[in-house]
């Protein structure tokens, strides 16, 4: 996790490497246009030579207007691409159920057979160990496998809430009395931090999400058996 940086954060998720990629990709299409733009006004204004009876062009007229608009059909393409792969609930190994309440989180798994049901609140400045981040650790965790994939499952129980993991390329609504779902693979192991992203009320600034990815070995102990 890196503090000041101007970039993402490292994916670990192939929803995330998507998103990754297409903001690369839009990025570098909105900086050539903006180079040519900016290029193309800095030597029309300098040009001493002037015609000022030339009043029309419809030859460029044409490729001003057509020529962005295929640009934008470059770009919505693999947007749409995206956004269909993020909204694909593919088939998963376990499944996870995340509620909402004010202020923290609770976790459901269903395949562990006891104690399957976790709160996690965001840790007191005099609880934190060394090493652990002031307003983002948190009493439990939320435990996801690597290269498991798994369906998260989001709601709340009173307002609505946002559960956010910028690493995983994860942002779901927790709306009262409906499910959102999103299928999550992890690419490695680690441990990742998110927050509510969704104004939630006086302490919504204290709702940290702490997801803990685990090694395969580690699958086992964990599968109701």
């Amino acid at each position: 996790m890196f503090f000041k940086s101007l970039m993402f954060q490292d994916s670990n998720s192939l929803n995330m490497l998507k998103l990754t990629f297409y903001h690369d990709k839009a990025l570098v299409v909105l900086v050539s246009i903006s180079l040519l733009v900016a290029g193309g006004l800095l030597l029309f204004s300098l040009n001493k030579y002037f015609n000022v009876e030339y009043m029309e062009y419809q030859w460029l007229e044409f490729l001003w207007t057509v020529l962005p608009a295929f640009i934008l059909l470059a770009m919505a393409f693999p947007s749409m691409k995206a956004l269909y792969y993020l909204d694909e609930i593919m088939k998963s190994v376990f499944s996870v159920k995340v509620i909402a309440h004010q202020w923290y989180w609770s976790y459901e798994y269903p395949f562990i057979t006891k104690n399957s049901t976790y709160d996690s609140f965001m840790k007191q400045t005099n609880d934190l160990d060394k090493g652990e981040f002031r307003l983002l650790d948190t009493t439990t965790n939320m435990l996801l496998f690597n290269k498991v994939m798994t369906q998260v499952m989001v709601t709340s129980s009173d307002v609505l809430h946002s559960w956010t993991v910028p690493v995983l390329g994860i942002k779901m609504d927790a709306m009262p009395g409906r499910i959102s779902q999103a299928a999550c693979f992890p690419l490695y192991s680690g441990v990742f931090y998110g927050q509510c992203s969704e104004i939630c009320g006086v302490n919504h600034s204290f709702m940290p999400i702490k997801v803990e990815v685990l090694s395969n070995s580690e699958l086992m102990s964990f599968k109701d058996l």
